[in-house]
């Protein structure tokens, strides 16, 4: 299996005896070995397999403790807590209480050889949600699985690892490129040179190339990277995002297509499935909203949306810097509206869920 990995990324194995003694000085040397070859290898993932012993736990322990990404599997070692006879107390259930269990919450992600497994884990742990490859398949498919978990687990973590100027770039190429739409150019003349704040041509300018491609990688999993790739093209910048015309954008420029827009945007926040295209969609709507401000607040009163309405016009205001003149209303910015932005972030992260 590690062969067929081989042939598609770069791997490094290492192994160690599944009967290691747990004595301080075997314990010191294996660490010294996995911190030596994590440091001269500096990988993207950490594979560990089996927790037959205290050995794992603690090499679990120091990966996660040095921020790599930890992808556990337990491979079959559990199986034995279902036995129903004294051994079960006498040997594996001590195994459970002391590291094993730990050891499953320590890891960033569990990968389970089987369902049967799986269901094994989310019944000792029920907030744990692993991950099954088929171990009956063939090496080459199981790779190919591996890779695409792999892969995946790296982008959710993407926006966990994220500066503050990586997130606000995000939303001055948003900006530009919502403002590029058809329906917000008043003339056929271009967008001016200076579309960007000083402040905000500082930000892109410092952006370095590990920056841009976790960039790529949120736009990617929110189907936003056409807009991105526009907004760097009228900023004349080096740097091509992939180019994906998935991205649908509403542009009702009545009052009743916006309240449309808020009751959609509050139903995917209550199930987690906001996302990015759907905030510039509601920033070009009130940015063309061609209806009486009175009677649209009015409209959203009835329809039980002016809170909800207000709220996300604070967020759009420091997000994508709405401008106070295409506010219907004054924006709001209480604890509501904090959750609000916690629901959106937790939506975004959720395009990066393996499961």
């Amino acid at each position: 299996m590690c062969q067929a990995v081989r042939q598609q990324t770069e791997v490094a194995v290492i192994s160690y005896p599944a009967n290691m003694p747990a004595s301080p000085h075997s314990l010191i040397t294996l660490k010294n070995e996995i911190l030596s070859s994590l440091y001269n290898h500096m990988p993207q993932i950490v594979h560990i397999y089996g927790c037959w012993n205290l050995a794992v736990s603690l090499i679990v322990m120091w990966t996660r403790c040095r921020g790599f990404l930890t992808i556990y599997s337990p491979y079959g070692s559990l199986q034995q807590l279902t036995t129903a006879n004294n051994r079960r107390w006498k040997t594996y259930m001590p195994r459970w209480i002391t590291y094993q269990r730990r050891t499953l919450f320590r890891a960033t992600a569990i990968i389970a050889q089987s369902n049967s497994e799986s269901a094994l884990i989310k019944r000792l742990c029920h907030s744990l949600r692993p991950i099954v490859v088929d171990r009956t398949a063939t090496d080459e498919n199981i790779a190919n699985q591996l890779i695409v978990a792999y892969s995946t687990l790296i982008k959710r973590h993407t926006l966990k690892f994220m500066s503050q100027d990586e997130k606000i770039a995000i939303f001055i190429f948003l900006r530009i490129a919502a403002d590029m739409d058809n329906s917000l150019k008043l003339s056929s003349q271009p967008l001016p040179k200076d579309s960007c704040t000083q402040h905000e041509t500082a930000i892109i300018a410092r952006l370095s190339q590990q920056q841009l491609d976790r960039i790529t990688n949120v736009a990617e999993a929110q189907h936003i990277a056409h807009l991105l790739s526009q907004a760097t093209k009228q900023l004349n910048l080096n740097y091509n995002f992939t180019e994906n015309n998935n991205t649908i954008i509403n542009n009702d420029n009545n009052h009743q297509g916006l309240i449309i827009q808020m009751k959609q945007a509050r139903q995917n926040l209550k199930k987690s499935t906001f996302t990015l295209p759907q905030l510039i969609s509601l920033y070009i709507a009130l940015k063309t909203a061609d209806s009486d401000e009175q009677q649209l607040c009015l409209q959203l009163r009835k329809s039980h949306l002016l809170s909800f309405a207000s709220r996300m016009i604070a967020i759009l205001s420091e997000t994508l810097n709405l401008e106070s003149g295409y506010m219907p209303m004054f924006p709001r910015n209480d604890l509501r509206t904090e959750k609000i932005r916690q629901r959106i972030l937790r939506s975004i992260m959720k395009s990066f869920n393996i499961s």
